[in-house]
């Protein structure tokens, strides 16, 4: 798999960025991204991920779409998040994919031969039993009752009973201090 292309786009991005030129760089790195995932995961099958090459937020759009548009027979999905040997501060991806899917409910665990690999368990796990009711619910176009009622009108006398309360407090003022 070449990559060499990505991480020319890469290098553009950083360039456009030191000048100051922040549309450019995020074009060059939006570019670098599609080419990173392309290069990584072009013969990966639905089940398999890879984000290497890519940053935290691009990794997370394409953690999001695979989970999303996953075959309904599946029941497990390899994430690909590497070691982040290669990062300065420590692997980012894996804390950040691993708190994405903890917030969204689903079951998963390292892969017990590759630390840098989550395999997660897409069916059966809280998140897919709540993605399936609510596709249920739109199958029959079922939606809560609240969801459908307008908001109540506000009181219309509301106007009347601030005046009232300012007039008694006036009242009031004038008996306690004249």
């Amino acid at each position: 798999m070449d990559t060499s292309r990505a991480e020319e786009y890469r290098a553009l991005a950083n360039a456009a960025r030191a000048r100051g030129d922040w549309q450019a760089a995020t074009q060059y790195n939006e570019r670098a991204a599609e080419l990173f995932y392309n290069a990584y995961n072009a013969h990966r099958g639905n089940d398999e991920l890879d984000l290497h090459g890519l940053f935290v937020k691009e990794a997370l759009v394409h953690v999001e779409r695979r989970v999303r548009n996953l075959s309904s027979g599946m029941t497990t999905l390899r994430i690909i998040v590497g070691r982040g040997n290669r990062s300065a501060d420590g692997p980012r991806l894996k804390p950040a994919v691993e708190a994405w899917l903890r917030q969204r409910g689903y079951d998963f665990k390292e892969d017990g031969r590759n630390n840098g690999c989550l395999v997660v368990q897409v069916q059966g796990s809280r998140a897919a039993r709540v993605e399936a009711v609510w596709q249920q619910a739109q199958q029959y176009r079922y939606t809560p009752a609240y969801w459908e009622q307008p908001p109540p009108d506000p009181p219309s006398n509301g106007g009347l009973l601030c005046v009232a309360i300012v007039v008694a407090l006036v009242a009031l003022a004038a008996w306690v201090f004249g």
